[in-house]
């Protein structure tokens, strides 16, 4: 992969995390809030289940960003 394109997936993947941590926190002060319950309305479990939905796409954006920054720093090993 390209510097371009870490760094790229390395921003996609902090964005991503940072929005699904606010979107969390968000569900737990205010269990009414319109906009989660309608994008989140066909995950399962209820609050519950839209809490696991949420965390398990933000540890996806911040490993995709670890993964990112970690070829960044240390160049790519395919050896080309």
């Amino acid at each position: 992969m390209s510097k371009g394109g870490c760094i790229a997936l390395e921003a996609a993947g902090t964005g991503i995390t940072a929005l699904s941590a606010q979107a969390v926190i968000r569900a737990l002060l205010g269990q009414e809030s319109e906009s989660l319950r309608s994008v989140l309305a066909w995950a399962p479990g209820g609050l519950s289940g839209r809490l696991a939905l949420l965390v398990c796409i933000g540890l996806a954006g911040a490993a995709s960003g670890a993964r990112a920054h970690t070829r960044l720093l240390h160049g790519s090993r395919t050896g080309r």
